[in-house]
C-alpha cells in the first residue's frame, strides 16, 4: 500500500481518453473470463450508476443477483444500495454526485435467488476484468478525486493484493494509489457487512470513518486531503 504522498506523479494511462467513449468501447458482452463465457453469458461489459463529471468514484467488488437483471443492471442494488445510500447521506453527499462501480463486471455464482451467496472472485478473473474495464473508466474521469473503496477486494484491486492486513486495518485510511496519480483512495467495508447483525459497536466504527471522510476531505475548514490532491493534481497537469 502507498502513503498518500508516495505514488510517482507520471500518469502511466496514455493518452487521455473521454470517460462516454470509453463507456461505449466496454459495454458490450465480454467472454473474456470464465464468468462471462459460463456465470453471466448475458453480461452487457461494464455495469455503472452515476455521471462522468463526479469527483468521488465508489468501487465495489462485484455485482450481487439483483443488479444483473437484464432490465436492469446496476453495480449495487437492493439492501446493498440502500445501506450505502445511507452513509452518502451521512456524508452529506448526494447519490447522483457519485460515479458507482464494481471490480467485476459479473457475478460469480450462476444462482438467480435473490440472497444467492457470491465467492470472492479469483485473481486471475480480476485481472482480466479490472485493467481494460473500471479501472480504464475511472483513469477516464476528467474531475476524479477520490475513491472509496468498499471491502478487501476493491482495495486490493488499486493498493494491491500483499500484505493482506490484519484486522482490516486498511479501513478508514487514506492512501495513494499509482494507478490513478492524483488520486486519493479511502477504504471501507462492503454495505454488506452491515445487515441486520450488524452490532452498535460496528455501527460506531463505520460512523467514526465518515466523519474522518467528511472532515478530512468535505469540511472546508479542516480538509487536509483536498489540499494535497489540489498540489498532486497540479504537479499531474504541469508533467502532461
Amino acid at each position: 500500500m502507498n502513503g498518500l504522498f508516495d505514488f510517482d506523479v507520471e500518469d502511466p494511462q496514455g493518452p487521455d481518453e473521454y470517460p462516454i467513449a470509453v463507456i461505449g468501447d466496454i459495454s458490450k458482452n465480454c467472454k473474456a473470463c470464465r464468468l462471462g463465457q459460463s456465470t453471466d453469458k448475458q453480461n452487457t461489459g461494464f455495469i455503472f450508476a452515476g455521471p462522468t463529471t463526479a469527483r468521488i468514484a465508489i468501487l465495489g467488488d462485484m455485482p450481487q443477483v439483483q443488479g444483473t437483471v437484464l432490465s436492469k443492471r446496476l453495480p449495487l442494488a437492493g439492501d446493498f444500495m440502500q445501506e450505502l445510500g445511507g452513509w452518502l447521506e451521512m456524508l452529506g453527499v448526494a447519490q447522483e454526485d457519485v460515479f458507482i462501480l464494481n471490480v467485476m463486471q459479473c457475478k460469480t455464482s450462476k444462482s438467480k435467488a435473490k440472497d444467492a451467496a457470491l465467492r470472492a472472485p479469483y485473481n486471475e478473473e480480476i485481472d482480466v476484468c479490472f485493467p481494460d474495464r473500471a479501472l480504464r473508466l475511472m483513469r477516464a474521469l476528467p474531475d476524479l478525486e477520490v475513491v472509496i473503496t468498499l471491502g478487501w477486494v476493491a482495495a486490493a484491486a488499486l493498493l494491491g493484493r500483499t500484505p493482506e492486513p490484519r484486522l482490516k486495518s486498511h479501513e478508514g485510511a487514506w492512501f495513494g494509489t499509482d494507478y490513478l496519480p492524483g488520486v486519493a483512495v479511502f477504504c471501507l467495508d462492503h454495505p454488506r457487512e452491515y445487515g441486520k447483525a450488524a452490532d452498535a459497536r460496528k455501527r460506531g466504527r463505520l460512523r467514526q470513518h465518515l466523519e474522518f471522510f467528511q472532515s478530512e476531505y468535505l469540511r472546508p475548514s479542516t480538509a487536509k486531503i483536498r489540499k494535497v490532491l489540489e498540489i498532486r493534481q497540479a504537479e499531474r497537469k504541469a508533467n502532461n
